[in-house]
């Protein structure tokens, strides 16, 4: 025997031997009857298992985030269509005042115009009243 290895809490024996290992367990029955082999294979299947189970739990968290992660760009885009739509009404209102003030300053000068006008004609009418005075005569 090369070593012996012992597990009290599971209650078994590691046996390293270059001796095959049927023979080594007639050996040891003859000391302890009640020697088996434990089954590597139960206990292999168990670790493949944990192992089949964590890749599973890994790859949900994978999953998981890859989800959260495309959330996050189509709350971004969101965001930003919102931005964009806010800042598009920001400019038509913006437009609607340039276009609504440059319609009160058309008309203010139309308005200025008009008055012009008539202090002009005003002007001209007493001009002609003032020229039709003088070249009447007083005796008719």
């Amino acid at each position: 025997m090369e070593r012996v290895t012992c597990d009290q809490w599971n209650k078994r024996v590691t046996v390293t031997s270059t001796v095959a290992p049927e023979r080594l367990l007639k050996r040891l029955q003859k000391i302890k009857k009640l020697s088996t082999f434990w089954p590597q294979q139960q206990q292999q299947q168990s670790v493949n298992a944990q192992i089949a189970n964590q890749a599973q739990i890994l790859q949900q968290l994978q999953h998981q985030q890859q989800l959260q992660h495309q959330q996050q760009l189509q709350h971004q885009q969101q965001l930003q269509q919102q931005q964009q739509l806010q800042q598009q009404q920001q400019l038509q209102q913006q437009a609607g005042i340039i276009a609504q003030n440059n319609n009160n300053n058309r008309n203010q000068v139309k308005f200025q115009q008009s008055q012009q006008n008539q202090q002009q004609n005003q002007q001209n009418q007493m001009g002609l009243q003032n020229q039709n005075q003088t070249q009447t005569p007083n005796g008719f």
